[in-house]
């Protein structure tokens, strides 16, 4: 909401996404979108969550005492 006062507030006709970039949620101005994409996959070029993989297989497997 700041970014979007403090532009409208100077008349700046700027457009910007949310996003996470280095490690904290940023207003990030448009013209870096094409930059942190990967067209071809239409994803992010930067993929922080897959570090999280291993974690994910973790919890997704049943609690020791309920496996078959």
């Amino acid at each position: 909401m700041e970014f979007l006062i403090d532009r409208a507030g100077h008349g700046l006709p700027e457009g910007a996404f949310i996003g996470y970039k280095d490690g904290r949620v940023q207003t990030i101005p448009l013209e870096e979108f094409p930059r942190m994409m990967e067209p071809a996959a239409a994803r992010p070029r930067e993929q922080w969550w897959m570090r999280l993989r291993a974690v994910a297989q973790a919890l997704r497997q049943p609690p020791e005492g309920m496996r078959e």
